[in-house]
């Protein structure tokens, strides 16, 4: 009978069901013990890590990179800018309930205006953040310290506001969200250059899940659940798979030699830049625009240990981008609030990348001193 043929339906799909929910539940406790036993990095490299961290030990950089890469999805929304890093406590890195990371002899926060400090943002990506490295060893903490050397006896406090994923858009809105808070600094500086040619569409990172929440109707709530069934362990390994098994050789740079794709970052940059300063000066704050080192750019890749088994996707853009740029910095087409850091990397002996594309500590330190050469408080 027709009744016996769906109850026999019936229960293959019941079965089916728990299947998956059994193999994508085992799937989740394999992952999320594997990232608790074992730090992101040393697990996609396969690589120790302590000669990278003198002075740890492998239980701190372990926990150093958990509280790093692992900080129970890390990144919250915020209206205007799309999200920012989240409130955080830990041994190595912390992160305030007003979005910035904390750094050596931190300051109070300036809200409702400037409260005595002379204040300065530091805005960026994670490699400002500094992911990887503990509070005291990010960028913003070296500049710290450089400016104390710099101006002893001044209250001068700086602020990391660097934010995974950030590029100069995105920054540019930050900046603006800021003043109409009435939090108002006194210098703002912004390490840019990586990921605008990672983010060469002007596309922030959360942008496709927007366009599926705000569909609406049965295509907004079925994109949904489309989303939620790809996000699941089991889809996840999947792509994993096929990812990997689709990364460029470390040496490709062919496929991200568009010189139309750069020509438009460069262009978005500068008109980013443009809009900043306007506003900048008209709440009388002083603006810095530093040009950040990346690993595609003057950087021995035979040195470059996280490179060998893979190649820098749209990080690739950086390549020609980045000799593109310099041609307009040599013409002095950029301004006296440009600096140019981008080849401090020259001849460095000692390490430089933590992964991929973050900074060492010793990196940090280079970069905060190129930067403190061009920080002027009046």
């Amino acid at each position: 009978m027709w009744y016996k043929r769906y109850y026999e339906l019936l229960v293959l799909g019941v079965n089916v069901l728990i299947f998956i929910v059994i193999i994508n539940g085992g799937l989740y406790l394999y992952l999320e013990n594997k990232q608790s036993s074992s730090n992101a990095i040393s697990t996609k490299y396969n690589i120790s890590l302590e000669h990278y961290y003198p002075g740890m030990t492998q239980k701190e950089i372990d926990l150093l990179l958990q509280e790093t890469w692992d900080r129970k999805r890390s990144l919250v929304y915020e209206p205007f800018t799309q999200f920012k890093e989240k409130s955080f406590v830990g041994k190595f890195v912390n992160i305030s309930k007003e979005g910035f990371r904390k750094s050596f002899d931190q300051g109070i926060w300036p809200s409702g205006g400037n409260k005595g400090q002379y204040n300065i943002f530091l805005l960026g990506g994670s490699t400002a953040f500094g992911y990887g490295l503990v509070d005291e060893e990010t960028v913003p903490s070296w500049l710290q310290k450089k400016i104390n050397d710099t101006y002893p006896g001044r209250h001068i406090k700086l602020f990391n506001m660097g934010r995974s994923h950030y590029y100069s858009t995105q920054e540019r809105l930050l900046f603006e969200t800021l003043l109409t808070k009435n939090i108002i600094p006194d210098m703002v500086i912004f390490l840019d250059g990586l990921n605008d040619f990672y983010y060469n569409e002007d596309i922030p990172l959360f942008t496709k899940n927007f366009e599926l929440f705000t569909s609406g109707g049965f295509d907004g709530f079925f994109n949904l659940l489309r989303k939620g069934i790809v996000e699941l362990p089991i889809f996840q390994l999947y792509r994993h798979l096929i990812n990997k098994s689709k990364k460029d050789r470390p040496d490709d740079f062919t496929k991200y030699q568009n010189k139309e794709v750069v020509d438009q970052v460069i262009k978005r940059y500068l008109l980013n830049k443009k809009l900043i300063e306007a506003v900048a000066d008209s709440f009388n704050i002083k603006t810095l625009f530093v040009w950040q080192p990346v690993p595609t750019y003057k950087l021995d890749l035979a040195k470059h240990i996280f490179s060998k088994n893979e190649g820098f996707g749209r990080h690739s853009y950086g390549r020609i981008g980045y000799e593109m740029f310099y041609v307009q910095y040599m013409k002095g087409q950029l301004g006296d609030k440009f600096v140019w850091c981008a080849d401090i990397t020259d001849n460095s002996k000692y390490p430089l990348y933590l992964d991929l594309v973050h900074y060492t500590a010793h990196m940090s330190e280079m970069i905060a001193e190129c930067i403190s050469e061009n920080v002027i408080v009046n």
